[in-house]
């Protein structure tokens, strides 16, 4: 028998295993985590957390940095898995404001680290004070 039906039948099981893989269930991006302020006090407060906790996290240089956003530059070369990230501050009409929490890695299925985890730590950080170890 010749190798080669063999050879396509496991090539094809290999991309409908990739096709099987929808977008919504990728674990590389994790969904939008919130942290809500409600006065201009707390608003500068947790902003100034956001702030610290992304630079203090972050294996990417800081991309962008400003009252709105702070962004790391996305994965470049080989280190593909290295979780970059992206916080948004969204003013409302009032004092109060929603910082949403964005990260996520190329293409991998495994960042590092874990944006779920990374998450957790990002709004626990900036609705207390205490920094956990998401690095390790």
């Amino acid at each position: 028998m010749k190798p080669y039906p063999m050879y396509t039948l496991l090539f094809i099981m290999m991309l409908t295993g990739c096709a099987a893989i929808a977008p919504d269930n990728d674990a590389s991006i994790s969904s939008p985590a919130s942290v809500v302020c409600t006065s201009e006090t707390d608003c500068i407060q947790k902003w100034q957390r956001a702030n610290e906790w992304v630079r203090r996290h972050s294996y990417w240089p800081i991309k962008r940095s400003d009252n709105e956003v702070v962004e790391t530059e996305r994965a470049h070369s080989r280190l593909y898995s290295r979780t970059y990230y992206r916080v948004v501050k969204e003013g409302k009409s009032d004092a109060s404001a929603v910082i949403r929490f964005e990260a996520s890695c190329l293409p991998s299925v495994h960042c590092n680290p874990n944006t779920a985890k990374a998450g957790a730590a990002f709004v626990r950080y900036l609705q207390t004070g205490e920094d956990s170890g998401v690095m390790e």
